[in-house]
């Protein structure tokens, strides 16, 4: 009943988001084709994420309990702050370097490859120290880590049909993933009695075992030739390209750092953190799920502004029609979670044992708000991100870290995973409204035409 209520909500969201972007840009034929690839691609992801995320992900957290799952919760945050070490801001780098020299092969694919594969190593060394530092359960930190370095290098592979504007290829590719996982769980749990004590690992390994059938999908979709090789200045140079994805790396490491350092300091400042931290991951999950579809529409938009801004076009028809898009996602949130959102918080969770469900719906709905500015981030952010004014906010990232981290230490003993919500409201706001301000001045200042954009 509830994973059928949230679907609901969810085709009702993306209905909405397409009316109203379609009377707003109905008459501009530039923004069509974006509007295109906005339905086809949140349709996609519409079907399987979703699914995952609220069907088998709570169905695992209800089974195991809060206190085991709040240690499953902590090892996946820890593997997502330092999930940096397997990218360094490569993808986003590859991006905007390829579209801003109208690049179209996967040269730069190829050539960043070997480089690919040592960062995978880097950050599985780095977070089984960090476990073993820890005491932390050392099979799940390899675990997950392993699932990150697949989910990583699925992303990195996908670059070249962003870069291509393949974006409804890219968007099926990209689920994938979750469709084999659904399936294999379905299957085994059709054959087997799965005993509780094996949940948690059979829940990891089915997501193993879809992003690998992932990535072979994927490279057997792009076609691997060199036609740009000579354009490109690297060289195979792994030190060239370090350099050149370094201010990613910054951005990428103290966005996820202040995004997630709050379930690391639950557990370090709280004698019952895990229990806390499972608190906590009920609203993450939620999140996690709306976050797709503003996620998806921040990686359509990098190419995209990269291009426009090569060419210095005006990017505000753009900046509006994902704005219309968001905005509208946003207001059906804030309108279902004030009718709803208790409803469907005990659907969802009323069977956890020793759960407070007053204070866990107050945990849930400010966990849940994050994101109003998560979402905006992603158009503002994008757009700066593509200006290129990188060290701007790399600056606002860790001032935003440190604020966070300030804040948490005061409010976590006194307010538990409650406190940790509201400041993790706080710092999403700040962040956002650093980019607002920054994006202002530079529309303001900008040179661009007039000009129809061609996307």
């Amino acid at each position: 009943m509830a994973c059928f209520f949230y679907l609901l909500i969810c085709l009702f969201n993306w209905f909405l988001n397409y009316y109203c972007t379609f009377v707003f840009i109905k008459k501009l034929v530039q923004t069509k084709l974006f509007l295109k690839n906005i339905f086809w691609v949140q349709l996609i992801n519409f079907i399987a994420k979703p699914i995952w995320i609220i069907a088998i992900d709570r169905f695992v957290q209800n089974q195991i309990g809060l206190e085991n799952y709040g240690q499953y919760h902590l090892i996946f945050s820890l593997a997502t702050v330092f999930f940096i070490i397997t990218d360094l801001g490569l993808n986003n780098f590859m991006t905007k370097y390829l579209v801003a020299n109208n690049l179209r092969s996967n040269a730069l694919l190829n050539l960043s490859g070997g480089l690919k594969l040592i960062l995978s190593i880097l950050y599985l060394t780095v977070l089984i120290s960090i476990g073993l530092s820890r005491n932390l359960d050392i099979i799940l930190i390899i675990w997950v880590g392993a699932n990150q370095v697949l989910l990583s290098l699925n992303q990195w592979l996908r670059v070249w049909f962003n870069v291509n504007k393949f974006f409804v290829k890219e968007a099926l590719l990209s689920v994938i993933d979750r469709v084999v996982a659904i399936l294999l769980w379905a299957g085994i749990f059709f054959l087997f009695q799965m005993p509780q004590g094996l949940l948690l690992y059979v829940f990891l390994g089915v997501q193993t075992m879809g992003f690998a059938i992932a990535i072979i999908i994927t490279l057997w979709q792009i076609p691997f030739f060199n036609s740009d090789s000579e354009e490109l200045v690297f060289k195979n140079s792994f030190k060239t390209i370090l350099k050149s994805c370094l201010p990613f790396t910054f951005l990428a490491f103290f966005m996820a750092a202040y995004a997630r350092l709050d379930v690391v300091l639950l557990n370090l400042l709280l004698k019952e953190g895990n229990f806390q931290i499972g608190i906590y991951a009920q609203g993450f999950r939620i999140l996690d799920a709306l976050n797709i579809f503003a996620a998806l529409i921040g990686t359509m938009l990098l190419p995209i502004f990269t291009h426009i801004i090569s060419q210095k076009n005006n990017p505000m028809m753009i900046i509006k029609s994902s704005l219309m898009v968001i905005i509208s996602s946003i207001v059906l949130l804030l309108l279902g979670l004030h009718f709803f959102g208790e409803y469907f918080y005990l659907k969802l969770y009323s069977t956890a044992s020793g759960l407070d469900l007053n204070y866990g719906f107050q945990v849930f709905k400010f966990v849940v708000i994050i994101y109003v500015p998560m979402s905006l981030i992603y158009i503002f952010g994008t757009y700066l991100t593509a200006l290129g004014k990188m060290n701007y906010l790399i600056a606002l990232a860790i001032f935003c870290f440190l604020l966070n981290l300030g804040l948490n230490l005061y409010v976590i003993p006194q307010f538990k995973a409650l406190g940790a919500a509201k400041i993790a409201n706080v710092t999403q706001w700040v962040f956002l409204l650093g980019c607002i301000y920054k994006t202002i001045l530079q529309l303001k200042k900008g040179v661009h035409n007039e000009n129809e954009i061609d996307l």
